[in-house]
């Protein structure tokens, strides 16, 4: 600092230069501001002694040469601005703590470890290099090898090319073991279990030493050749990555410390849930565990698995079975994500295990128990404090098959339904030969409902009076299981004694969860996956509805299973023909040629959808290669709109209401009050469906329908999302009314678009005004304009109207909300303006083509199933064609699929959520991608 320039902290000078205060703060905003700059040493801020901040803890250490410079451990930031020292703090943690006292002596294989990584990553690539470390240059090319799948050997062969080009005296590794040898200590903990062949047990624990397995005497090793002295090589082995380490992980580092707090810090309101931590399931453990509830860095934790295929449908049949983790600590835009799925165990194929994932779950439960039990010293970094973390696992995660190994009640025959248990009243049809759900769930329904006494539209004369089955707790339920006398897999004898008691019950064993002492106070302990009954519901409804051959629920044997069992004599085969009628539920060939051609010509924003046109199949009028996703949106947002004029009113209004039910049970904020109603109309819509579709139609997805939103009422929201305010002219409108007191709202809102800019420029020169941002703003903008076809701003991909003609996906379509109404347009022009002085001023624009809101005529609202429509051919006669990128919501339109000439003007508007946005119920915003983004074509 000379008095009159300064250092510039941003990222590209890294305090190599000088410059006057305004250009500094201009580079900053442009370039960044350089990483891990806390103590302004350069700028006159007074070093921070070692002594000091080792007083200041008591438990820090801070390294001398050996760590290549004044790196302290105590807080876990260091004071370089290398990222890669501070990568290797994140990783280690506070951990490492080598003495450094006045006796010398040799540092343990953590700290040395710790000390070469930390080494490397200050070390020069060689002699004068100021820009490139040994690690960083590792951690590069590890990450090129890894995203572009090059192998070891050619991995090699590059770098023994890359050390050619480089000075003699530089200190690059030269091959890919030595590379993964440097990195060692960047990695985490993994435990090789041998198992069984059959996969009976695992050689853990008690069991370690044994040579073959206690149930089935298998042995544990492939037979080794006699003519030579070889390393024993087991039949099977399972991967365990322990979980605590990387708990420990997520409190060492500054990115994740102070979220794993949130839960317990963050701004509650009765009754609204946008978080596990909101939810009722959360606050009744706090309840039941007052100790464990009143640390708030202690983790509850999440557990998923799904089988996977290493080696693709055309290769290899090997199911293996991997076992997530999530950490439910974190807020919503953190929760979830992949960066915090910790991988904990892989269960080995090439079978399913079914029941016996119990044996690959034991290493997991023993760490569990430990966590709960004991707890674990972790050092959280943004506190510096040490503290005993616990860990509660709240919850298992899973798609129904994994849901019946998990829960290990069976989800096949008659009792598959956990919650309803013994009190089901599936049955088998005699000409399906299947398992019928149908007229399961008049008991869900209120006492006077007259659905209950119904005798024409569901089972032939039958009443339903009972009550709906009661919901039982984790007691009830360990307490049926002792009764019972069932036992884990892991016991000797096990399989023959559950084998006979699970003949006539639900239960097929004892799971392993009960290890843990907690598990019987959850009041929710295994999730239904909403994803896939909500996709197996839709390929129901569609395949049904097209009478898709070998998928329909309609077909001969149906319909003699309804004629058996319900009173619908139009549907009955037709003596003289001996064929069956047309379904109302169903389509003819016309309509599905409309159907399907409206699906191959519909246009969705970029990323919102795969590409369904690729789906539709126009020789046999079907759908093919949905995936989840895909299955999602069309049962949420396309599904009203594609049947509104191809069904009769009484079946679209059923289908529609099943649509606006999975719509509002995957909002990203739910409240009880919401949730309840949710329970009482779900169990009225499937009522309805009953009265439409024949008995064959109700399998157990649909039957599962029915719980979801007790669920969700006692576990929380499915997703998270986000909203935006924005403030407009206030000053300008007490000004108008001082000067005319008569002004009408209307004449005042010309005024503030014809005369404003004009006025606030006059306004901002002849009084002081204190900011100067403001005053900046009110001597207008520059005459020259950038232009673009393409622009991201608030988590939205937007295009012109003329830039996505051409293209297979629209991002045009824009919304703005009004006082009295929404106004829905096209974007036709983006358009960025900046204002003088510094700093520089930034302002998109979007100039748009509105269409005429005016009610029955250019817009209609049907508030009953929320749907609005719009006329394209009429468009607004007021001439506002711009508005602030940052207020616009990105919609796009969907044409009516329709035989009828009156639905040809008329488009329904779809309101798409941003990725990567999270809003939370203090509508406060969190963008965890970059706001604003532009590009050029």
């Amino acid at each position: 600092m000379d008095g009159l320039k300064i250092r510039r902290p941003c990222k590209k000078c890294k305090h190599r230069c000088y410059l006057p205060t305004e250009e500094v703060h201009l580079h900053i905003l442009k370039n960044g501001f350089v990483p891990n700059y806390f103590e302004w040493t350069r700028h006159g801020e007074p070093l921070i002694s070692s002594s000091s901040r080792s007083a200041e803890v008591g438990t820090g250490v801070v390294g001398s040469d050996v760590l290549g410079g004044p790196y302290c451990m105590t807080d876990n930031v260091c004071d370089t601005e290398n990222p890669y020292v501070q990568m290797v703090f994140d990783a280690v943690g506070s951990s490492i703590q080598p003495n450094l006292g006045s006796a010398e002596e040799e540092p343990n294989l953590d700290a040395s470890n710790f000390f070469d990584l930390l080494s490397a990553a200050d070390q020069e690539l060689w002699p004068g290099c100021d820009n490139m470390t040994q690690l960083g240059s590792v951690a590069q090319i590890l990450n090129i090898k890894s995203e572009g799948h090059i192998s070891d050997r050619s991995l090699n062969e590059i770098l023994s090319g890359y050390n050619d080009s480089l000075p003699t005296d530089n200190n690059m590794v030269d091959s890919f073991y030595e590379m993964k040898k440097l990195l060692r200590g960047l990695g985490l903990a993994v435990e090789k279990i041998d198992c069984c062949r059959l996969g009976c047990m695992i050689f853990w624990g008690d069991d370690v030493e044994l040579m073959s397995c206690k149930f089935c005497n298998q042995s544990r090793f492939k037979p080794a050749n006699s003519n030579r002295k070889q390393k024993l090589v087991p039949w099977k082995r399972m991967y365990y990555f322990p979980i605590t380490p990387r708990l420990q992980r997520l409190y060492s580092s500054d990115v994740t410390t102070s979220h794993m707090r949130w839960h317990n810090e963050h701004e509650q309101t009765d009754g609204v849930i946008n978080h596990p931590s909101d939810s009722i399931a959360w606050k009744h453990f706090d309840d039941i565990h007052p100790y464990f509830a009143s640390g708030s860095r202690n983790v509850r934790l999440g557990l998923s698995t799904d089988g996977f295929q290493p080696f693709g449908q055309s290769g290899q049949q090997y199911s293996s079975w991997p076992i997530i983790l999530i950490p439910y600590n974190l807020p919503p835009w953190m929760c979830m994500k992949e960066a915090y799925m910790f991988l904990t165990v892989i269960v080995p194929g090439p079978k399913n295990p079914k029941q016996g994932i119990d044996v690959f779950l034991q290493p997991l439960i023993s760490e569990l128990l430990q966590l709960w039990e004991v707890g674990v010293l972790t050092y959280d970094v943004s506190l510096k404090q040490n503290f005993m973390m616990s860990a509660a696992l709240m919850w298992t995660v899973s798609d129904f098959p994994a849901y019946a190994m998990l829960s290990v009640w069976s989800t096949a025959k008659k009792l598959a339904c956990p919650y309803c248990g013994n009190d089901s009243d599936a049955f088998y049809l005699a000409n399906g030969c299947k398992i019928s759900w149908f007229d399961n769930h008049r008991k869900f329904l209120l006492p006077n409902h007259p659905f209950r006494r119904n005798k024409q539209r569901f089972l032939k004369n039958k009443v339903v009076l009972a009550p709906p089955p009661r919901n039982r707790s984790g007691e009830d339920i360990l307490q049926e299981i002792e009764e019972l006398g069932l036992m884990k897999v892991i016991e000797v004898e096990a399989e023959e004694v559950n084998s006979i008691i699970s003949k006539n019950f639900g239960w097929r064993k004892r799971s392993i969860f009960w290890d843990l002492p907690y598990w019987k106070t959850n009041i929710i302990s295994h999730n239904l996956d909403v994803m896939h009954i909500e996709k197996n519901i839709f390929d129901n409804i569609f395949n049904t509805i097209l009478n898709i051959e070998g998928r329909s629920k309609d077909n001969a044997k149906s319909r003699a299973d309804l004629q058996l069992y319900c009173k619908r004599n139009e549907l009955d085969r037709d003596s003289r023909t001996g064929k069956y009628p047309k379904a109302c539920y169903t389509l003819d060939k016309r309509q599905k040629e409309v159907l399907c051609d409206w699906l191959k010509n519909i246009k969705f924003p970029d990323g919102y959808v795969s590409n369904l046109a690729r789906c539709v199949d126009m020789r046999k009028f079907k759908l093919f290669g949905m995936k989840s996703h895909d299955c999602h949106v069309f049962m949420q947002r396309l599904m009203p709109v594609a049947f509104r004029e191809l069904l009769p009113s009484k079946v679209w209004e059923a289908i529609t209401e099943l649509s606006l039910f999975f719509k509002n049970l995957t909002s990203s904020e739910i409240t009880i009050a919401d949730m309840e109603k949710l329970e009482g109309e779900i169990s009225v819509i499937i009522c309805k469906l009953e009265g439409i579709f024949p008995p064959s139609f109700f399998d157990i997805m649909e039957h599962l329908s029915v719980h979801l939103a007790h669920e969700a009422k006692l576990a929380g929201p499915i997703q998270y999302r986000w909203m935006y305010p924005f403030e407009r002219y206030l000053l300008y409108e007490e000004w108008l009314r001082e000067l005319m007191p008569h002004i009408t709202q209307n004449d005042i809102n010309k005024e503030v678009e014809k005369h404003f800019p004009s006025w606030f420029k006059t306004y901002a020169s002849q009084n002081p005004i204190e900011n100067n941002f403001i005053s900046d703003v009110a001597k207008g903008p520059l005459r020259t304009v950038k232009s673009y076809p393409v622009y991201f701003i608030n988590g939205f991909k937007y295009h012109t109207q003329s830039h996505g003609n051409n293209r297979a996906t629209t991002n045009s379509g824009v919304s703005i909300k009004g006082e009295l109404m929404d106004y829905y347009g096209k974007i036709t022009e983006i358009l960025e303006i900046e204002y003088p002085a510094l700093p520089i001023k930034h302002c998109v624009l979007c100039k748009c083509e509105w269409f005429d809101p005016t009610p029955n005529v250019g817009i209609k609202v049907d508030c009953a199933y929320n749907l609005v429509e719009i006329n394209q051919r009429r468009r607004l006669a007021n001439f506002e064609p711009f508005v602030l990128a940052m207020q616009a919501t990105r919609v796009y339109y969907l044409p009516f699929p329709s035989l009828r000439r009156d639905k040809m003007d008329w488009l329904v508007v779809c309101k798409v959520k941003p990725k990567g946005i999270v809003c939370s119920n203090q509508n406060t915003c969190t963008n965890i991608s970059h706001q604003c983004q532009r590009t050029i074509n």
